[in-house]
């Protein structure tokens, strides 16, 4: 799917590449016949028609670039709901089970106890911090011999470490996948806005060209629906309306 700022500018570019494609023979003799009496003696003709041609074929290239540079983006953004609700998910399940070894293990240990097994504060929310807290608190449960409280109370600290290591795991996996789309989205963002940046450039010049030498040979109506806009950058005249937001988050 093509975002609709994209396609905006898609609409113009693909409808001056049409026009030079159309009309490019004829301006090239209507220019000749204009031009003509000027030559002087020694001098050739220079060829409109290709000159038209190739900044057609130059605008059409810059538009394809941006085409695809645009899907691309579009196709990463497609990849980060889902990841995001599972990371979500698993994040809520390693939550409840790191409180619920707190309330296990608070049962049966005093609080200074309960403290160096990494358990100080409230349990954190965000995937990295509650990572970190959970690894700490798997650190000390391996490497502390605690006496409880109670003689009668006991904790099977294997079973809680069998709950909670897992879940650990995916929430640090699916961050770590989170975090690199992520990245690849600034990416593909950083691609298409330079792609936008050159194809609108491109569209500038070789429509604000043809819409000249359009007006020179007297094709006016022609020239109107080439030139390019003076409000909006990158788009024909009779694309210069207010342009769609472009739903694109800054990454």
């Amino acid at each position: 799917m093509t975002s609709p700022v994209v396609t905006r500018l898609l609409k113009s570019n693909r409808s001056v590449v049409q026009h030079i494609e159309t009309n490019a023979e004829r301006l090239d003799e209507k220019l000749k016949a204009l031009l003509k009496p000027h030559l002087r003696s020694g001098e050739k003709m220079p060829d409109f028609a290709l000159g038209l041609t190739l900044m057609g074929r130059l605008l059409a290239a810059e538009g394809g670039e941006l085409a695809a540079a645009d899907e691309a983006n579009e196709a990463e953004k497609l990849d980060d709901p889902a990841l995001l609700r599972a990371l979500e998910d698993a994040n809520e399940s390693l939550y409840k089970a790191t409180t619920r070894a707190r309330e296990m293990l608070a049962g049966a240990f005093t609080s200074k106890a309960l403290a160096s097994l990494g358990f100080k504060g409230d349990t954190p929310r965000s995937p990295d911090t509650l990572v970190r807290f959970a690894t700490n608190v798997l650190a000390a449960l391996d490497s502390h011999t605690l006496t409880p409280v109670d003689d009668g109370a006991s904790v099977d600290v294997k079973k809680l470490v069998k709950r909670l290591e897992p879940a650990r795991d995916k929430v640090h996996a699916l961050a770590g996948d989170a975090l690199r789309e992520a990245r690849e989205l600034q990416q593909t963002q950083a691609a298409r806005n330079s792609a936008i940046e050159r194809a609108v450039e491109a569209f500038n010049g070789v429509a604000g060209a043809a819409s000249a030498l359009l007006d020179l040979v007297g094709e006016t109506a022609l020239a109107e629906r080439t030139r390019p806009s003076a409000r909006r950058s990158g788009v024909t005249q009779t694309e210069e309306e207010d342009p769609p937001v472009d739903p694109t988050p800054t990454a």
